[in-house]
């Protein structure tokens, strides 16, 4: 039975047993006085990324952006909580710490895990070229001269 928790990812809220919920001086919770949730990834789903380095950072750089504690390598970015603010600050971290200028921030609408955005990334590390960049280069090979 599905119960939707795996597609809800990170940005799921804990629930928290209390006999008794503190107050404040309106009579209402005192949502600074409630203890702090303990966040578990949920069992039996993998959260280990096993894309190597580059998958590591991209996901530790998703998180601190998005500030969640777990991403699963494939769950997209839009389904964690992620929005068009976080693609430009992702798409901003990514390109100085891998140094790739020719990164565009539709690179993650178009690779939106960090199992794709990581295979992304290390294709253009690779130099190879984008499939403009190929078509650009075929246009200007056969231009007259």
């Amino acid at each position: 039975m599905d119960t939707g928790q795996s597609r809800l990812g990170s940005e799921c809220r804990a629930q928290v047993e209390q006999a008794q919920f503190p107050l404040n001086g309106n009579a209402k919770i005192d949502r600074t006085a409630l203890p702090v949730p303990q966040t578990t990834p949920l069992p039996g789903i993998a959260s280990n990324l096993d894309g190597g380095e580059v998958e590591a950072e991209v996901a530790a750089i998703w998180r601190s952006v998005i500030m969640v504690d777990h991403i699963r390598p494939d769950e997209r970015l839009f389904d964690i909580g992620g929005a068009s603010l976080h693609v430009a600050q992702i798409h901003q971290l990514v390109t100085e710490r891998f140094r790739l200028p020719r990164l565009r921030m539709t690179d993650l609408f178009a690779h939106p895990t960090i199992r794709t955005f990581s295979a992304h990334i290390r294709t253009l590390r690779a130099g190879r070229p984008r499939g403009d960049d190929a078509e650009n280069a075929d246009r200007a090979a056969n231009q007259p001269a």
